[in-house]
């Protein structure tokens, strides 16, 4: 038993020390924790939620309105492509995309219109592929803002956008 007892020791004693003089420094040294300023500024980032939905279903849309929660779940329901990503990434989508410049307003129910919601503390989001998925990660106490909204003239430059 005592013999077991010094032998146990022994390993564990062996295992805790460090092996090489550059180790005995790292030993005793903090690990650093992320300032929690960088990591609230991260949670602030807002993503941009592409959407290409049927113009009956952005009836009263406009740029700079506010979007809730619920609205924001059923733009995603009437989508036929959609995209969440950073919003660092989105100039390069919105120009391979091609406009109109008619009145959503007054375009056939059936026209196709992509529109940009900027969404704060929605990382979670990001590269989601299912509007399912969407729907579950988004923030319930955010609101969204349209930042573009246009009819399509052709559906090419979606490439990056999952469709349904």
């Amino acid at each position: 038993m005592k013999e077991l007892l010094i032998w146990l020791a022994s390993i564990f004693g062996l295992n805790l020390c460090p092996k090489n003089p550059q180790q005995q420094g790292q030993a005793n040294r903090p690990i650093p924790v992320e300032d929690h300023e960088e990591s609230t500024a991260k949670q602030r980032e807002s993503v941009s939620l592409c959407l290409v939905i049927p113009a009956s279903a952005a009836y009263n849309l406009r740029i700079n309105s506010s979007v809730n929660v619920s609205d924001l779940k059923e733009l995603i329901d009437n989508a036929s492509y959609f995209l969440c990503t950073e919003s660092a990434k989105v100039k390069s989508i919105d120009e391979s995309l091609v406009p109109t410049n008619e009145d959503i307003a007054s375009v056939n129910e059936r026209k196709r219109i992509y529109i940009r919601i900027n969404i704060p503390n929605a990382q979670t989001m990001i590269g989601k592929d299912s509007q399912y998925s969407l729907k579950e990660n988004l923030p319930l106490q955010e609101q969204g803002t349209i930042e573009k909204i246009y009819c399509l003239k052709y559906l090419s430059g979606l490439e990056a956008f999952n469709s349904i």
